[in-house]
């Protein structure tokens, strides 16, 4: 697969790869203007910001501070009044997770709400998918206009790779994704992919696994930044940075990966050759 950099082909879906300098507020912002800019945000919508938390492991075992940081006052610099970080960390603890990966703190003196999913509820929605029929999703993407993501691409030990579409699953009820890993998890992961519709996907490969994950494993400093309006693309160009690094142990084509190919089979990502537009900075 061949990235395109040809500027003629505006119909492709975009991501923007950059070397991650001292200042990240700037890095995000110039990646986010070279795939279209801020254009989608609108007066009075109410946008979910959801991070990777799943635990407290170190990074790139969660989004980092700084990461979360920056992309909040981004947002509010471009206008959004009404912003909510939420997530549903797979741990006993969930609460001490938030606290221990700095989200309290910033998301109290930011005065923006930090909610955890399992509290605020869920509710059933049909999938129809495949693999996925029905999912307990949190309730509150009913109240939400606009979602950003932010993940911390990397390999992982059931899903051989996590990136934006498997970010999805931390939106779906804590034991019925467990059960999700005794079979056609990465199908699943794909499936739940076309109830979930997140406006912008921004992903810190400051640090990555190349093996192991998504706690702990082998890591390896890209010191990279992606963005991206299109889950596929990214993944597919996180995958090619991870597997940039001797001793990784992705597949030879990110195809060979279930969920990349069932996502481009559901018309989730670019379909003909796996082409996208790439602007590195």
């Amino acid at each position: 697969m061949t990235p395109m950099k040809d500027e003629t082909h505006s119909d492709l879906p975009q991501v923007s790869r950059l070397r991650a300098t001292g200042d990240l507020r700037a890095d995000i912002e110039r990646a986010v203007q070279s795939i279209g800019g801020w254009d989608w945000l609108h007066d009075n919508e109410t946008i979910l910001v959801k991070p990777n938390y799943n635990s407290p492991h170190p990074p790139p075992g969660h989004t980092t501070p700084d990461f979360l940081r920056a992309a909040l006052l981004l947002l509010r610099e471009h206008g959004a009044t009404s912003i909510i970080v939420g997530e549903s960390p797979a741990h006993l603890k969930p609460l001490r997770v938030f606290e221990q990966v700095g989200a309290v703190e910033i998301t109290r003196e930011m005065n923006i709400p930090l909610v955890l999913f399992d509290k605020d509820g869920w509710e059933n929605v049909a999938v129809g998918g495949q693999y996925l029929k029905r999912v307990k999703l949190a309730r509150i993407l009913r109240r939400v206009n606009r979602i950003v993501y932010l993940c911390c691409p990397k390999t992982h030990h059931s899903a051989r790779f996590t990136g934006s579409l498997k970010l999805g699953m931390g939106f779906v009820n804590n034991w019925r994704r467990t059960l999700w890993h005794l079979g056609h998890l990465q199908e699943k992961i794909a499936d739940l992919n076309m109830v979930l519709k997140p406006d912008l996907v921004l992903a810190d490969m400051r640090s990555t696994f190349i093996k192991g994950g998504p706690a702990t494993g082998e890591v390896r400093e890209p010191g990279l930044l992606l963005a991206s309006q299109n889950r596929v693309a990214l993944d597919i160009e996180a995958i090619k940075i991870i597997q940039g690094f001797p001793g990784h142990n992705l597949p030879a084509a990110p195809v060979e990966l279930a969920q990349i190919n069932r996502a481009i089979d559901l018309g989730l990502g670019p379909r003909e050759g796996l082409s996208y537009r790439i602007a590195e900075l």
